[in-house]
């Protein structure tokens, strides 16, 4: 698609993929629908949309930004979907990442049953499987499953165990900042590969924002004013922030 219509219609990649797929008109489920951003874009192109996530103040926000569409409060495990024969259903962003481990499976098998018969789901963020990296007996399971290991975290982990994930003369790069230990017999012996990627230079990063401006392409956050900080600090520590929180200075202005 071209990257100039997210500026002539404000919409960004999973809106303009949803739509591009869809008759005018269609019903559009939002689910983990956020601010409303998505399903906002999709209710102005001429579809009819129902949105729904577990967080009210979002849903508020959603009504207040993009008013038109049904908001609802819900859980997507769990509470009933306000309507059914859906032409889609978008689950955009880290949606499915934030389920627990043990409902997503329930959820799939609730988009399915909601959809229409030749109804489509856009799913982001590798919906068909998710592994908690914290639980080794998880990792185990997964041993030799992998050919690339991109790291973004910080932190510690059992690096033995992680590494065991990746196949014969597999790459772990690391984009985080983690402490790294392990036992290099596994390293030498599956002739496996660590690298790292920084920021890169200021060229780089004025090349990186002149493409993102040409083509439209825009981070995902929230936009809280300084003096709700500390509701920031706690969305971001629970895992609520869809996908970043940028503090905006409400200081008065002067008349």
């Amino acid at each position: 698609m071209d990257g100039d219509r997210v500026n002539e219609k404000g919409m960004d990649f999973y809106s303009r993929l949803v739509d591009a797929l869809l008759a005018r008109g269609s019903k559009v489920l939002d689910a983990g629908c956020g601010g409303g951003r998505v399903g906002g874009h999709l209710h102005q192109a001429g579809h009819r949309v129902i949105g729904l996530d577990l967080d009210p103040v979002l849903i508020a926000a959603a009504e207040d930004d993009y008013p038109g569409p049904v908001w609802a409060v819900g859980d997507l495990a769990e509470t009933p979907f306000p309507d059914s024969g859906f032409d889609a259903i978008v689950c955009a962003g880290n949606v499915m990442g934030f389920l627990a481990a043990s409902t997503r499976r329930t959820v799939l098998t609730r988009f399915a049953q909601a959809l229409s018969v030749d109804g489509r789901a856009v799913i982001a963020f590798g919906a068909d499987r998710f592994i908690d990296a914290s639980d080794r007996g998880t990792l185990r399971q997964v041993a030799l499953s992998f050919d690339v290991l991109l790291w973004t975290a910080g932190g510690g982990m059992d690096w033995d165990v992680l590494l065991g994930t990746l196949r014969k003369r597999g790459t772990v790069v690391l984009v985080g900042f983690p402490d790294v230990e392990f036992n290099s017999t596994n390293l030498v012996a599956r002739e496996l590969t660590v690298a790292g990627s920084f920021l890169g230079s200021r060229a780089t990063m004025r090349e990186m924002l002149a493409f993102a401006q040409e083509h439209g392409i825009a981070p995902e956050v929230e936009l809280l004013p300084m003096s709700q900080a500390n509701e920031a600090i706690c969305r971001v520590r629970e895992g609520r922030a869809r996908y970043r929180v940028v503090l905006v200075n409400d200081a008065a202005q002067p008349g």
